[in-house]
């Protein structure tokens, strides 16, 4: 993970705020859109912009022209006045541009804090369903500009962080071809008051579940005070199980946390860690301590299993170049070894011998849990990594990247990735199998998480191994949104549920996704709903905005 006291180029702890090339305006730039003259939007603005560039286009050509038409005359001293002239009015022209791209910036950062403004602050799939509002309950159509218009804006002015400066053109030939499938997973609900917070910009591992109703996400319970909430989808209610401040510990800022059956467990920007045994109301079942006292020991991320003992431990990824295997029931580190570099990510094997290990070095690590021994390693990636996955079924290996792609690896062949899947806007900072390996989600650090159904690139076709299968194209379903990520998590042995946790400061929270059943996805049946999905009904018509249908 980048090191504050690095030589590279430093980007803050603290993410940069969301939109800060749409909406870092001033009060009177918000005045002057306010007061602009009605039929002069942000459509007549562009256009005017794309008129002047083809006047511009234009003027070269003529200028061009004459030029060699003139090259033989002799040298004039007039002819030299006239030029300066020429050059002055250049200048002004680019002038004159540079406004016109700015008023463009300002027109649309205005338009959307209007949309900001007017989003509804609880959204449920049959708002979505009327038209009137996107998942995040901005009324596109009430503004003066449309949402395709915004997100051209948001890629051009987005900017993704590399640690390494290498050209990334060679990985277009490994690139393994997408196609759009959107009938993965479907909208269901998004709450703003269930937002998450990000300490570091590089680390999104901050949402985790144990269950289809039970969601634990870092949040802030104050000024500069974060705890760890959990949110239930069914009641669609949230409470504090780690409020740091009221015990005491109001100093960790969490950096990473995980969860396993009813414990729950955070770690720290300084190498602290808290767990807590939800199951306990008495407050006995909290704990804390560090796992390293090294300066530059932030916590990275944490995974908790059962080891092949069965007991619960967690496997602590450190940017103190270590990782530890803890004990949970003594809360002591059993095993450890060391790196060369920061440890930004560990994934155990389904056995529990293993680990992929990933961190500031372009090449993953197999090693053994027990010793740290390497047993592979798995190259390709031209950046460093920051997330990575292990399918249940114990054949994939999926690493994420600042070189902006997801590298999947057949553990029985790691010579090579079997499949290179590329992101859209910025790094894959976290990812997430389903149980049953069926679907793997990729999330950018900002307003794209992919959503990859594996049977697509694994279904034998009759061309025989792996190398057949690395011809396919991939189905991907793209999830749009605007907002930073803070982490995905998956619910349901075959990831029936995909969590998203938004941490914009305005229109973030928790997103939740419902995957569409096979006879949806084939012929367009409606899937019968749970109990669990009668209760939410019930709360969404209950909650139905005025002047919405619900249907």
């Amino acid at each position: 993970m980048q090191d504050t006291g690095d030589d590279q180029d430093y980007i803050p702890a603290v993410p940069p705020a969301p939109y800060i090339a749409l909406a870092d305006l001033t009060q009177d730039s918000h005045e002057q859109a306010a007061n602009a003259q009605p039929g002069h939007g942000i459509t007549d603005i562009v256009n005017d912009y794309n008129e002047y560039v083809d006047n511009e286009d234009e003027d070269d050509v003529d200028y061009n022209d004459n030029e060699n038409e003139d090259e033989d005359d002799d040298y004039d001293v007039e002819d030299d006045d006239d030029d300066e002239d020429e050059d002055d009015d250049e200048e002004g022209d680019g002038d004159g541009m540079q406004e016109l791209a700015e008023e463009i910036r300002r027109r649309r950062g205005y338009l959307f804090e209007q949309a900001v403004a007017l989003s509804l602050p609880e959204v449920t799939a049959a708002v979505v369903a009327s038209g009137a509002v996107d998942m995040q309950g901005i009324g596109w159509g009430e503004l003066g500009t449309t949402r395709d218009l915004m997100r051209l804006e948001r890629l051009a002015n987005y900017d993704t962080f590399r640690n390494l400066r290498d050209d990334l053109g060679p990985l277009s030939k490994d690139m393994t071809p997408m196609r759009q499938d959107n009938s993965i997973y479907k909208f269901r609900y998004m709450r703003q008051d269930s937002r998450s917070v990000i300490v570091h910009f590089q680390l999104r591992h901050l949402l985790a579940s144990t269950s289809k109703n039970d969601l634990y996400y870092s949040a802030v319970a104050g000024p500069e005070q974060c705890c760890v909430r959990h949110w239930s989808p069914m009641t669609r209610t949230r409470r504090d199980v780690l409020n740091l401040k009221q015990l005491g510990l109001g100093h960790i800022q969490v950096s990473t946390l995980a969860a396993l059956d009813d414990l729950v467990m955070a770690g720290g920007f300084s190498g602290e860690f808290v767990v807590r045994r939800v199951s306990c109301t008495d407050g006995l079942g909290v704990h804390s301590g560090i796992i390293t006292a090294e300066p530059n020991g932030i916590t990275n991320h944490l995974q908790m299993r059962e080891s092949r003992s069965g007991a619960k431990v967690a496997i602590v990824s450190s940017n103190d170049e270590c990782v530890r295997v803890m004990n949970l029931e003594r809360l002591a580190t059993q095993s450890y070894f060391r790196q060369p570099w920061a440890v930004n990510c560990t994934a155990s094997s389904p056995d529990g011998r293993i680990l992929c290990v990933v961190g500031d070095d372009k090449e993953a690590l197999i090693a053994s849990t027990d010793t740290g021994e390497p047993v592979l390693r798995l190259t390709g990636h031209l950046d460093y990594s920051f997330s990575c996955a292990w399918s249940s079924c114990g054949r994939w290996i999926a690493t994420g990247n600042q070189d902006m792609t997801t590298r999947i690896y057949d553990i029985r062949r790691c010579d090579k990735a079997l499949w290179v899947l590329g992101g859209k806007m910025g790094a894959i900072r976290s990812l997430q199998f389903s149980e049953n390996s069926r679907i793997l989600a990729m999330a950018e650090p900002a307003d794209f998480v992919h959503v990859v159904d594996m049977a697509s690139l694994s279904a034998t076709d009759g061309s025989g191994g792996s190398e057949g299968a690395a011809k396919r194209h991939a189905s991907v379903q793209l999830l749009d949104f605007f907002g930073e990520i803070s982490g995905v998590a998956m619910a349901g042995p075959r990831g029936e549920d995909l969590f998203v946790a938004n941490a914009d400061a305005r229109i973030g929270g928790i997103m939740e996704f419902q995957q569409t059943s096979d006879l949806e996805r084939l012929w367009g049946v409606a899937q019968q709903p749970s109990a669990a999905g009668t209760v939410r009904a019930a709360h969404d018509a209950a909650h139905m905005p005025p002047g919405f249908i619900n249907i």
